[in-house]
């Protein structure tokens, strides 16, 4: 999808960029960039002779652009051939760079079970700002919601499970960055500028806990995924892993259950689940979280609350922004 936006930047920088895309999105330029790069996951299998784009998810202006793809590459060695999947983003932001790195530190310490599993980290190639991991197969989370209405216990042990796993990795401090609240400050800060009616009350309530929020963050001490959501949950048969860890930081991990059970709350409303089946659909998740993790302590139910107003108003704003929906 194509945003019509004006632009500051040089024409020169508008048509590298657009340049940049279009190769990305190409497959014959994809596989002459995979040759160039000559990955040892590839070049110790033979010889790429081919390389399929599929684009997951993408946008492209004047200023900038995003890019996830799927490249199926076929490798050949003698008269043996091989497939091999990878996943392919880029942003020329320094976004997916950063996501690169925590994928690359967190996958060489991420306890993997036969049930739990991170993608590995394979390249990140600056000339293109593109980092090259495992693509994860499998279903979301996210459409296992919307098609069915409802949560089993064993995924939201699963889901779990793998939060827990992840937020308890050791990863050098020097890695990760410090918790931000921006995205609902960017957000208030554009309908601001729009003059739009509910901004005042937005900026109310999110003054009102901002400060609990950063000393919380403060003292926390997990690994936090950012935008941990079903979206970004991939299924497949009883493996289960994760995705998009372009917003990971140090702080409180509770952000991350709250996160979560706010979007599945805001889905299941979407999908006319009725208030009290949504109710105990959520319990079956926090059951989950307290048997695995520890019990819920008032003191934990309050912070949870405090978060879960939080991405109500991320999610409120970001409808207002963009009239997008989960």
């Amino acid at each position: 999808m194509k945003k019509n936006m004006s632009s500051s930047h040089p024409a020169g920088n508008h048509q590298r960029l657009h340049k940049h895309f279009e190769e990305l999105a190409n497959p014959q330029s994809v596989r002459r960039i995979l040759r160039a790069a000559r990955l040892p996951l590839l070049a110790e299998m033979g010889t790429i002779c081919a390389a399929d784009v599929r684009v997951l998810q993408s946008y492209h202006d004047d200023r900038s652009y995003n890019l996830a793809a799927k490249y199926t590459v076929t490798v050949r060695s003698k008269n043996k051939e091989r497939i091999v999947d990878l996943l392919a983003l880029s942003h020329p932001g320094g976004r997916k760079k950063y996501a690169y790195d925590i994928i690359r530190a967190v996958s060489a310490r991420f306890p993997t079970t036969p049930s739990l599993t991170f993608p590995k980290a394979y390249a990140y190639l600056p000339a293109f700002h593109l980092a090259l991991t495992e693509y994860a197969p499998g279903q979301t989370l996210l459409s296992r919601l919307k098609s069915k209405k409802t949560l089993t216990r064993g995924d939201a042990e699963r889901v779990i499970h793998w939060l827990m796993a992840f937020q308890r990795t050791r990863v050098p401090a020097r890695i990760i960055r410090p918790m931000s609240f921006k995205q609902l400050k960017n957000n208030i800060a554009i309908l601001q500028k729009r003059n739009h009616p509910f901004v005042a009350d937005v900026e109310k309530r999110f003054q009102r806990e901002r400060s609990k929020m950063e000393a919380w963050a403060r003292r926390g001490t997990d690994i936090v995924h950012g935008d941990f959501n079903p979206a970004n949950i991939i299924i497949s048969q009883n493996t289960i892993t994760a995705i998009d860890f372009e917003y990971v930081s140090r702080g409180d991990g509770l952000m991350d259950i709250a996160r979560f059970e706010t979007y599945i709350s805001l889905i299941l409303q979407s999908k006319d689940v009725p208030a009290k089946r949504r109710r105990v659909i959520l319990a079956t998740f926090q059951r989950a979280h307290e048997r695995i993790s520890r019990p819920r302590t008032r003191e934990t139910r309050a912070r949870l609350a405090v978060y879960r107003e939080y991405y109500t108003m991320i999610f409120q704003t970001h409808h207002m922004i963009w009239g997008a929906k989960l």
